[in-house]
């Protein structure tokens, strides 16, 4: 069976990082939804959240992505860079194609 004995670092941490970024987004989305629904339901109980919600929501929009994009791309890459030094030493992954 072929091994997989090493991975370039940068094309892992590269494409990992954008779908990490990506699942950010859809996280992003998620609570951006979530928080302006909960600023709709304070502002029928009386409570002054009118824009806290949107303002919230659009900044997950905008941060989520880029904070999970980075953290993605910053470990996948240590885990590739960790994974050719023991790959190199104790072999790499068998896989069937």
């Amino acid at each position: 069976m072929p091994e997989i004995k090493h991975l370039d670092v940068m094309s892992v941490a590269r494409v990992v990082g954008l779908i990490y970024a990506f699942l950010g987004f859809l996280i992003g989305l998620l609570v951006a939804f979530f928080s302006v629904l909960a600023s709709a339901f304070a502002g029928a109980v009386g409570i002054d959240a009118a824009g806290s919600g949107i303002v919230f929501g659009i900044g997950a929009i905008i941060v989520l992505p880029v904070f999970y994009g980075i953290l993605g791309f910053i470990f996948s890459a240590i885990f590739a860079f960790i994974y050719n030094l023991i790959a190199a030493r104790f072999g790499g992954i068998a896989f069937e194609m």
